[in-house]
């Protein structure tokens, strides 16, 4: 017997927010994993290890080779289980650019000028009358229009103190995956990306007004992010930081309401699909246990790493516990084809290679470009980090405080035994991917979306 299996990716969602500002799905799900940690801390690496398992530097994918298309056959998840396999995402990596599409059948890439991926993106047109003159030629004349008119009117919006009109693609996202759902017997994986926690953030219609007033002008552009992050927030942005995290958690209880009015539409429809939701990573929100940072560069805080899972619709037996996403390729492969998942405890271990961004600042190029491993003892709730410069750290970790860590030392007690856990030297491969840089040619129209989620 098989199933339809939809994995449902909140880009950035931290699992203490996420707990918070999400109770219907929460109470939804009939499995949650309560302590779940991604394999990396940004999007090309953490996606590679949710499709393969592994974790960056056995994968390859990482800050030094930004592309899916050299992943092991062998290793990918979409390779194994029989379904049709279906992408949709609003995470411009997860796109043929990025060699994304070479392990689905279909891929769909939502963004802001582009709500139907049918349809020509406008930000490839020269003007209006160039895309008019394109759309009326494409033989999705209406797709082209509407990605026409919904950009247009998101540009000259944008320019005035009021809310954003559209979410950030989840609904359109939505909307494709229950279309899709509709033609299945049964026998499809559909992958979905949701940007809305992602940034920029700004005020959005949709959103409700949780928490402090934030202005109708606000943006998350307004802070300087690298400045931030080099001088701990000392001083500066200290309003705007109060801002951002109010519009993140409005964006995550705005997920909440969406995401768990789709499942339980779908699951009235077909009650053989399951649902797993989780996020890639988390995000760093400026407060001590994040080491004062923002958003998600060169850092494994638990901020990041500590990420949600639930499976939804599922009569799995399964013990919820520590686990990784370098076991949630197993556990996608049982619950499409309806067999016993095995999540026995591993060793949970992330890493990270090189800063996640296209570009740092030469000044300090070595420190934020570095390499991270981080390891954990459940047992006694610790973790320990250690970087190609270097550093080393432990952490105090806490089962009732989630998204948290304090630093303890910086002589961890079980460094050697954490070390063995990779069977390449920190350095070692740091070093030889560095040689050997990787990046595919990008669009100008990509280029432009990724510049505007903080990648370039």
């Amino acid at each position: 017997m098989s199933n339809n299996v939809v994995l449902i990716c909140l880009d950035s969602v931290r699992k203490r927010e996420f707990d918070k500002y999400a109770p219907r799905l929460r109470k939804l799900a009939d499995i949650e994993f309560d302590q779940c940690r991604a394999g990396s801390s940004w999007s090309i690496p953490s996606h590679a290890t949710m499709l393969t398992g592994k974790l960056p530097y056995e994968h390859g994918v990482h800050t030094h080779h930004q592309t899916f298309k050299d992943l092991d056959n062998n290793a990918v998840l979409t390779e194994r289980i029989p379904h049709k396999c279906i992408s949709i995402s609003a995470n411009q990596f997860t796109s043929e650019t990025f060699g994304w599409d070479k392990w689905f059948d279909e891929t769909f890439t939502i963004s802001q000028s582009s709500r139907f991926p049918n349809g020509i993106d406008p930000r490839e047109s020269q003007g209006i009358v160039d895309h008019l003159r394109k759309s009326l030629q494409d033989s999705n004349t209406v797709e082209s229009l509407g990605n026409g008119l919904m950009f247009k009117l998101s540009t000259i919006t944008s320019g005035y103190p009021i809310p954003r009109f559209m979410d950030y693609g989840g609904n359109s996202i939505l909307n494709m995956a229950s279309n899709k759902l509709n033609k299945t017997t049964n026998d499809s994986f559909i992958f979905m990306n949701l940007m809305e926690a992602h940034i920029p953030h700004h005020k959005v219609w949709k959103y409700n007004n949780l928490g402090e007033k934030v202005p109708n002008s606000w943006s998350s552009d307004a802070i300087n992010m690298d400045k931030w992050n080099r001088t701990g927030g000392d001083g500066v942005f200290q309003n705007e930081i109060k801002h951002f995290r109010t519009v993140y958690n409005q964006s995550i209880d705005y997920l909440d309401k969406l995401i768990s009015s789709f499942i339980k539409k779908e699951i009235s429809k077909n009650s053989e699909t399951v649902f797993i939701i989780t996020a890639d990573h988390g995000e760093n929100l400026g407060y001590d246990e994040d080491d004062k940072l923002i958003e998600h560069t060169a850092s494994l805080s638990e901020g990041l790493l500590h990420v949600p899972l639930l499976v939804i619709n599922s009569s799995q037996d399964i013990s919820p516990k520590e686990i990784s996403h370098t076991q949630l390729p197993g556990l996608i492969e049982s619950l499409c084809t309806d067999s016993k998942a095995d999540v026995d405890k591993n060793v949970i271990k992330s890493e990270l290679i090189g800063s996640g961004r296209g570009e740092v600042d030469e000044n300090d190029n070595k420190f934020w470009d570095r390499a991270q491993r981080t390891v954990y003892d459940f047992e006694k709730y610790m973790k320990i980090i250690w970087d190609s410069e270097g550093n080393k750290r432990q952490f105090q970790l806490n089962p009732e405080k989630k998204s948290w860590q304090q630093e303890v030392s910086v002589d961890p007690e079980f460094l050697e035994f954490a070390i063995k856990q990779f069977s390449i030297d920190i350095n070692d491969y740091k070093d030889s991917v560095k040689k050997t840089n990787v990046t595919p040619d990008i669009s100008e129209s990509t280029k432009d979306q990724l510049k505007e989620l903080g990648y370039m």
